[in-house]
């Protein structure tokens, strides 16, 4: 129970923005790399392949919602 209450304060504070609010940006940017992650585990695993545009669409958004996330770290109020 003590493991599950740290593992979704964890998750609770890696998706929280400077002020402690959960980030909605923050929350689709984990989503798109849980789905980059999963897709390329299909590819390898079981030959399945994912459009080259639906990827790189997920891929654009995983790395500019980490640049602008890290940016938002810099520029505090």
């Amino acid at each position: 129970m003590k493991m599950m209450h740290n593992t979704m304060q964890f998750l609770k504070d890696m998706l929280s923005d400077v002020d402690g609010h959960v980030s909605s940006k923050r929350i689709v940017v984990f989503l798109c790399t849980a789905a980059l992650l999963i897709s390329w585990g299909y590819n390898i695993q079981y030959g399945i392949t994912v459009e080259e545009f639906i990827f790189d669409g997920l891929l654009y958004i995983v790395v500019v919602g980490l640049g602008v996330t890290t940016a938002e770290k810099f520029s505090r109020k």
